[in-house]
């Protein structure tokens, strides 16, 4: 095995493969965002690097390895990011919704989840977030009591 590695990189030197994996590494990570924005996969709350190894056809160490390497969070750190923004997308459209419902149609499986990851992403719980949103925008504008 060695001298087969040997032979294939005889004639790179180590940092040009280094910076080829690096390439490789960084168009994979962009296939993987534009599956991410374009197909939402992370709103199905059983979604798994195996799913998403599938969908961009690597195997799952490497795309484990690229999520790592590039955007420099582990795979269930990447999702739940997505799935705060989504979260946090639904709480701006109707800022009455209940969390529970807001958990479960951003694809978390428990509030508690839920809950510690909105905390990690935003820096607050979701509730602070909800109170904060509410305290900036009225439920009822002046039009509406006319």
């Amino acid at each position: 095995m060695k001298l087969f590695l040997k032979s294939r990189f005889a004639h790179k030197g180590i940092s040009s493969v280094v910076r080829d994996e690096a390439k490789d590494m960084n168009a994979l990570y962009l296939r993987i965002e534009k599956l991410m924005k374009e197909k939402s996969p992370y709103l199905d709350g059983d979604f798994t690097i195996k799913d998403l190894s599938h969908s961009v056809y690597h195997n799952r160490a490497y795309v484990s390895k690229t999520i790592n390497k590039v955007a420099k969070v582990n795979f269930r750190n990447y999702i739940n990011t997505y799935r705060i923004r989504y979260a946090v997308e639904l709480i701006k459209k109707d800022p009455r919704v209940k969390i529970s419902e807001v958990a479960s149609l951003s694809g978390f499986n428990s509030l508690p989840t839920f809950n510690s990851s909105f905390k990690d992403v935003m820096s607050m719980r979701p509730s602070e977030y909800l109170c904060e949103l509410r305290a900036r925008r009225p439920l009822f504008s002046s039009k509406t009591i006319e």
